[in-house]
């Protein structure tokens, strides 16, 4: 049997919260993903730039990027363990391959 704490999963706030975060600072601070392409344009601002960007969701609307994480968990002799695996992505080259000649859906299957 395996149980799953729900308190140690991200909640985010309620929509009336959500939508009052958005008009009152949200809005103003998406002026930080202009802040992130600036740093992009540098190779020392790149992790910053990357950083910025990957939380914009959270500074906009209060809400937790999603993870495209699963669970897996195996028996054996009697202990599970449990452990968390990342879906299986496509050779880098290749994805820049087909990023160049204008699609990407071939690869989202």
């Amino acid at each position: 049997m395996v149980t799953i704490d729900p308190s140690q999963q991200k909640r985010s706030p309620g929509c009336l919260i959500s939508v009052l975060w958005y008009i009152f600072i949200g809005w103003w601070a998406s002026g930080i993903a202009v802040f992130a392409w600036l740093c992009m344009l540098t190779i020392v601002g790149i992790p910053l730039g990357v950083a910025i960007i990957n939380r914009i969701p959270k500074i906009v609307a209060l809400r937790e990027p999603e993870t495209s994480h699963a669970l897996l968990i195996t028996y054996r002799e009697g202990k599970a363990t449990i452990e968390t695996v990342s879906p299986r992505q496509h050779n880098i080259f290749l994805r820049a391959l087909l990023s160049s000649l204008g699609g990407s859906s071939a690869l989202s299957g």
